[in-house]
């Protein structure tokens, strides 16, 4: 659907890239579903 994606938290840009690359980013994943 797309093809970069930026995902914030709490107002901070935590990751920042081509979609694939960004969901896979442990930090996003502990994020947005914990540990």
């Amino acid at each position: 659907i797309c093809e970069e994606l930026t995902v914030l938290n709490f107002g901070q840009v935590l990751a920042q890239g081509k979609t694939s690359d960004v969901l896979n980013d442990p930090q996003v994943i502990k994020a947005y579903l914990g540990e």
